[in-house]
């Protein structure tokens, strides 16, 4: 348990991420106890015989966890989000983020999952556009805006989370937490 221990802080360590502790109580009270890495799980969820099974029934067993964990996320990005906008560090709406991020200022942005437009870029600004665009991407058209505003945040050390569709609609499906 004391190797599993080490590679999974290892693990942790380099990418970090929930941990889901399954299995036998004894086992996950065991490995609690020789170490570290597992002191803080997202979520235990204690029944065995899961390793040989199918994936289905695994993640069937993990779905209220996982379902626990999501509504804590969605919790603290609305906390930041209603935060940042009483201090006045808010963003919204994918012109006013795009510029955030686009120089640096964001410290998070928000985002719906299967958020896409079409957009056009004039000027450093961007216009949505509505139907088929006319003169492709090297007239300033962009399909795929959000993953490069996703990409130019990352570059910029910003925290992107990704939320449920309909979430963020009263702030244009996308907005952000402003480092000033």
């Amino acid at each position: 348990m004391r190797t599993v221990d080490t590679a999974l802080a290892a693990m942790l360590s380099a990418e970090p991420r929930p941990l889901f502790l399954v299995g036998l109580a004894e086992a996950m009270t065991l490995l609690q106890e020789v170490g570290t890495a597992a002191g803080a799980p997202a979520a235990t969820v204690v029944k065995g015989s899961l390793t040989d099974g199918p994936e289905s029934v695994l993640l069937q067993e993990l779905e209220p966890a996982r379902a626990a964990l999501a509504a804590q996320e969605i919790s603290r990005v609305d906390t930041a989000l209603d935060n940042a906008r009483s201090r006045r560090t808010f963003a919204a709406g994918l012109d006013e983020v795009w510029e955030a991020a686009s120089a640096g200022r964001a410290a998070m942005i928000a985002v719906e999952e299967h958020f896409q437009p079409t957009v056009r870029l004039t000027d450093g600004h961007l216009t949505p556009l509505s139907g088929e665009p006319e003169g492709g991407w090297e007239a300033g058209v962009r399909e795929d805006i959000v993953d490069e505003l996703v990409e130019t945040a990352l570059d910029h050390d910003t925290e992107v989370v990704f939320l449920p569709d309909d979430r963020l609609t009263a702030h244009d499906r996308i907005a952000a937490v402003l480092r000033y």
